[in-house]
């Protein structure tokens, strides 16, 4: 029963050509976002959720769609980039338990990610919205967030060497966490990352977040953030109703080459046999124009304080972010993206 609703699901998600075994392309077609979140947990234990880094309209519907209460019941947990060491204090934190801000932000703060990415107001957003949604559900009901970067002791790293071999575990310490506490708990799990994690699914040996999961037997469904271009792919996504989730296998969006999603593709065999976006992700979200989005910006005051931008710049020049020579210091773009 539960393979013929899999085959269901994914039957209604795809373009007709395709389900009669035909190699049309037919056109995208939109789908209230949330309802096909939801709808795709008919299917998978594992949805994830593309994110482009700092986007503020991303941000706002990445919040609406925790507080949706269709997701009541639905996702039991929510994957995201915080640090692993702060786990017990994240648990704490979204059941309603008085955690002290210095401490909060070691969940964000002290993950791998050596530059200030996630420490935009945006991300902690994130953990309070789950609280403030548990705080009326009950427990049973409730969201675990579950921290996917993997354990850093950042006063004990100080080469740009032991940094790398620690970053390399990314992906794999995500996949083993959602293996552990969402897969063998009968669970699912709302997973939020940028797009690039869940790409290359079949590439061997698996990199990406995404191709671990795949090689593990793990089937996912895989939502890109990358739609604010599509409308140049398929001119009728402007008149789309936003924000909207569509199915892009068979499409002209999935039709569509990497490159123009994401840059030059990996030099690689891998890359080239498979350089269509559909290699890749399983579907977009349209939120409107590139043009329409806005990023956020440092949270304030405490990008201005000595002490925080002296811990970037340090984590920085080991992970090897040093700028080149005549560009402005790590301190003066971490000051400027402070002032804004």
């Amino acid at each position: 029963m539960r393979i013929r609703l899999a085959v269901a699901v994914l039957a209604l998600a795809m373009p007709a050509a395709l389900v009669s075994g035909q190699a049309e392309i037919t056109p995208a077609v939109p789908q209230d976002a949330v309802s096909a979140i939801v709808n795709a947990f008919h299917a998978y234990r594992v949805v994830g959720l593309g994110d482009t880094h700092g986007s503020e309209r991303l941000s706002a519907f990445r919040l609406a769609l925790l507080r949706d209460p269709r997701l009541a019941g639905v996702v039991n947990d929510v994957v995201v980039f915080g640090a692993s060491r702060s786990q017990d204090l994240i648990d704490r934190f979204v059941r309603g338990d008085t955690v002290a801000e210095a401490d909060l932000r070691k969940v964000w703060e002290d993950t791998t990610a050596a530059n200030p990415t996630w420490d935009r107001p945006i991300y902690e957003a994130v953990f309070r919205t789950v609280r403030e949604v548990n705080a009326g559900r009950p427990p049973d009901q409730r969201m675990r967030v579950l921290l996917g970067d993997p354990p850093i002791d950042w006063d004990a790293v100080t080469t740009t060497d032991e940094y790398r071999a620690l970053s390399l575990r990314r992906d794999s310490f995500a996949a083993d966490l959602i293996e552990r506490e969402v897969i063998a708990r009968n669970r699912r799990a709302l997973a939020i990352f940028g797009d690039g994690h869940f790409q290359a699914r079949t590439e061997r040996p698996p990199r990406s977040f995404g191709a671990r999961l795949s090689a593990d037997g793990i089937p996912f469904f895989a939502i890109a953030s990358a739609g604010g271009r599509i409308a140049e792919l398929q001119p009728d996504v402007s008149t789309w109703h936003t924000p909207a989730i569509a199915s892009v296998r068979g499409t002209p969006i999935g039709a569509a080459e990497y490159d123009f999603f994401y840059g030059p593709r990996p030099p690689a065999a891998y890359w080239d046999a498979n350089h269509r976006f559909e290699d890749h992700l399983d579907a977009v979200l349209y939120i409107g124009p590139v043009a329409a989005d806005m990023t956020s910006p440092l949270t304030f005051p405490r990008c201005s304080d000595p002490a925080y931008v002296a811990m970037r710049v340090r984590r920085m020049e080991i992970a090897g972010m040093r700028p080149p020579a005549g560009a402005p210091s790590i301190a003066a773009r971490i000051s400027q993206d402070c002032r804004h």
